[in-house]
C-alpha cells in the first residue's frame, strides 16, 4: 500500500478490501482512552458482536434507519453527531 496520496479507483479500492477482510480493532481498543462509537440502527455488525468497544466508549451513537455505511445512508445526521462529538 502506497505511503502517499494515492488514486481511489475500483483497483485501489479491491486491493485495500481484500487486506481489510479479517481485520478486527476490538483487541486494540483499550489503547485508545477517549473515543465515541457510531453506528447505524440496522448494521450487520450488531452491538453485541462489538460488547467490549461499547463498554469501552465514551460515548454511542445508534443512527436509525441506517446500516453498515451510515455516512452513506444518513449524511446530515451523521454530520449532526459528528459536529456534537467534536465540539
Amino acid at each position: 500500500m502506497p505511503e502517499g496520496p494515492f488514486d481511489l479507483t475500483k483497483h485501489t479500492y479491491l486491493s485495500v478490501n481484500v487486506q481489510l477482510t479479517d481485520f478486527n480493532y476490538s483487541k486494540q481498543v483499550n489503547k485508545i482512552s477517549n473515543f465515541s462509537l457510531l453506528v447505524g440502527e440496522d448494521d450487520f455488525t450488531t452491538l453485541d458482536l462489538i460488547d467490549e468497544m461499547v463498554k469501552s466508549a465514551t460515548g454511542l451513537h445508534v443512527m436509525k434507519s441506517t446500516g453498515h455505511f451510515p455516512f452513506h445512508e444518513g449524511p446530515r445526521e451523521f454530520e449532526e453527531v459528528l459536529n456534537q462529538v467534536f465540539e
